[in-house]
This record gives C-alpha cells, sequence and structure tokens, in this order.
C-alpha cells in the first residue's frame, strides 16, 4: 500500500496488471477501510450468509447435511427468542426452559461447527459464527485475521473513480461512501 505524506493510499495498478486497471486513480485508505469494514461486519452478523459460506469450505460427505442442520440451529435460537416474546394471547415460554433449550442448541451447534472446521478457511469461518458481537471482535483481531476474512468473504473491493458530481469541501473532495463496491461470494 503506498503512502503519500504519511497517509496510506489505495491505488489502482498499472495496465500491465490486468484488465480495468489503469495505474492513475489513488484513494485515502482511512475512509475505505472503514466504509469496507462496517459493511463486511454486517454481512458476518447475518449467519446464514457465514453457513453458506462455510459449505465451500467444507469437505467430506457429511458437510452438507451437517451445515444444513448448523443453519436448523441458527433459525432454532431464533425462535426461542421469539417465544420469550409471543404475541397478545400466547404463553411465555418460561425462562428457565429457555435458557436449557439455548444451551442445548448451542452444544449441538458447536459440536457440528467443531466437526466442520477440517480446513483453515472452515476454521477462521467457524470462529466467526461463535462471536455475539461481530464489530467488536471485527475491531480487536488483528489486520492479518481480518484480511483472511476478506479474503474468504469477498470476491472483489472496488473503488469507483470519482465523478463529475462529487461534492467539494473547502478542503477538497468529499469522500462518496457509494463508490465502495464490494462483491461477496456468496
Amino acid at each position: 500500500m503506498p503512502s503519500r505524506g504519511g497517509k496510506h493510499l489505495y491505488a489502482c495498478p498499472p495496465k500491465s496488471r490486468g484488465q480495468g486497471s489503469c495505474g492513475s486513480l489513488s484513494v485515502n485508505s482511512d475512509p475505505v477501510d472503514e466504509i469496507v469494514s462496517e459493511r463486511v461486519v454486517k454481512w458476518l452478523e447475518d449467519k446464514r450468509n457465514v453457513t453458506n459460506l462455510l459449505k465451500l469450505y467444507s469437505h467430506g460427505p457429511e458437510a452438507e447435511a451437517m451445515t444444513q442442520r448448523v443453519a436448523e440451529l441458527n433459525d432454532s435460537l431464533v425462535d426461542l427468542a421469539h417465544a420469550l416474546k409471543p404475541p397478545p394471547g400466547q404463553p411465555k415460554l418460561p425462562l428457565q426452559l429457555y435458557w436449557q433449550m439455548v444451551a442445548e442448541v448451542e452444544a449441538e451447534r458447536e459440536e457440528l461447527q467443531r466437526r466442520l472446521a477440517v480446513t483453515r478457511e472452515a476454521s477462521l469461518l467457524v470462529e466467526t459464527l461463535s462471536f455475539e458481537d461481530m464489530a467488536s471482535e471485527w475491531a480487536q483481531r488483528p489486520n492479518e485475521w481480518r484480511r483472511a476474512i476478506l479474503k474468504l468473504c469477498t470476491k472483489r473491493i472496488v473503488v469507483e473513480p470519482v465523478g463529475k458530481l462529487a461534492g467539494v469541501t473547502p478542503k477538497g473532495f468529499r469522500f462518496d461512501p457509494e463508490r465502495v463496491r464490494i462483491e461477496f461470494v456468496v
């Protein structure tokens, strides 16, 4: 990552490196990193996304059935949470029974996830499924971990060039977050 005046930049590679490359565009990395982190965290918070991605990195004859069961267990946890706040006229699930059922579901889910984590990639994805606060975990993890997750869940991250209608502030161009496009793998 090149830098100018102590700031890190993302730069478009030279034309010789591939289609769509120009070699002349660059952007300050801070707003891009912030936007990418926000969008990736939101994507990872949806356990269905991670479970679908896990299917790509899990191998073996039982992997499909296990990932399907993990998805069912994730849905069960959502259903249990709804049972604590039923619609009017419906009985509420007793709290002690709720916690007992949650513990059973989580134990089965953790066992299946452990069995699915046969590759480094799958292990990283299984780890993210256990996080209760993805944003906090993302912020605390080292850059190497975040890069590994980005490589697993994204096909491409593109920062579009500044358009003619870009907002100009007294200090120069205002960064438009809509310029950042992320293509997720699944």
